[in-house]
């Protein structure tokens, strides 16, 4: 599908890039992306003592996708423009 859409010249430079991404989603992100939707993020507002605390629970899930996503540079993707009309 992604030939149709973007000339090979470009294409072939990212091909591994996006083979091991897939490896990745097909294998870790499975367990952790359930993890996540079975944890959902808790916040607690207050302690014990009615002080407001304002603390964020998070599962090993969310976690796991916060350090992912900086490594892979997930969030910067669409901004960037090395191959141009086809970055996106």
């Amino acid at each position: 599908l992604l030939e149709y859409f973007i000339p090979k010249q470009k294409l072939d430079p990212i091909r591994q890039d996006l083979i091991q991404f897939g490896d990745k989603v097909h294998k870790e992100y499975l367990d952790m992306a359930i993890n996540a939707e079975l944890f959902k993020p808790r916040l607690e507002r207050f302690n014990a003592w009615g002080e407001r605390i304002d603390k964020l629970h998070l599962s090993e899930g969310w976690k796991f996708f916060h350090r992912e996503s900086a490594k892979e540079g997930l969030v910067s993707i669409p901004y960037a423009s090395e191959y141009c009309e086809h970055s996106r």
